[in-house]
């Protein structure tokens, strides 16, 4: 039994919408007003864009990472694992559009993501 099994094994003890969910929450809050506070106040340009990307590898990291654990764990499921849903994507996709500085590739995904939320609210999965 490693470390990373108390995060990545499937206990089906996690309940949604108590203390862990909220502690979860609570911090992901603190962490993003601290990120805006320091970008909007007290960062140029460079490190503003430096800091949104390096947030975007880790999504991008996250996604790939899940893969190789499921791999490993031999519960991959190709139809559910690999990330060709539209969400998973897109988070593969930015760290690409933050390096390269282009605005018509930001704008496209702009809309991707407006649809993908009004294809989520309108329709279940």
């Amino acid at each position: 039994m490693s470390i990373l099994d108390a995060f990545l094994i499937e206990n089906r003890s996690f309940v949604n919408y108590e203390t862990e969910h909220f502690i979860c929450f609570a911090g992901s809050l603190a962490l993003i007003a601290y990120y805006l506070y320091q970008g909007r106040n007290k960062w140029d340009e460079n490190r503003q864009r430096k800091y949104v990307t390096i947030i975007c590898l880790a999504g991008a990291f996250t996604q790939l990472f899940k893969v190789g654990y499921r791999l490993y764990d031999g519960s991959f499921n190709p139809g559910e694992d690999m990330p060709l849903h539209l969400c998973n994507m897109m988070v593969l996709v930015m760290p690409l559009i933050m390096w390269t500085k282009s605005k018509i590739w930001w704008g496209i995904t702009f809309f991707w993501i407006m649809a993908g939320c009004a294809q989520s609210i309108l329709l279940r999965h």
